[in-house]
């Protein structure tokens, strides 16, 4: 902004209003790339959502036909183990369990 002196606060010199519709336009011109890059952001991020959910659609056909059942289920038999092996799951059968040796000194 120009600074106006107090004894001239009432008149303003041609240069001095030259200017100061430059940096009228100057503002205006920012202010309208800003917001033309805003539109263009917000543009980018929807076609990137419909790019994400497009894929989503398109797999949920995959997420179905996976077999769902817990690799962390408890095994159906009386001695099995929670959290050993992978209940048949994992081409593997059951963790052998031993049992610890006693701790000798």
């Amino acid at each position: 902004k120009i600074k106006k002196s107090r004894w001239d606060s009432n008149r303003l010199t041609l240069e001095d209003k030259k200017k100061e519709t430059e940096l009228r336009e100057k503002r205006k011109k920012k202010k309208l790339s800003k917001k033309q890059k805003a539109t263009e952001m917000e543009q980018a991020k929807e076609e990137e959502k419909k790019n994400w959910q497009s894929f989503m659609k398109a797999n949920k056909t995959i997420s179905k036909s996976a077999n769902k059942k817990s690799i962390f289920a408890s095994p159906d038999n009386y001695q099995g183990k929670i959290g050993i092996g992978t209940c048949g799951m994992g081409g593997k059968g059951m963790t052998q369990y031993t049992t610890p040796d006693k701790y000798k000194r």
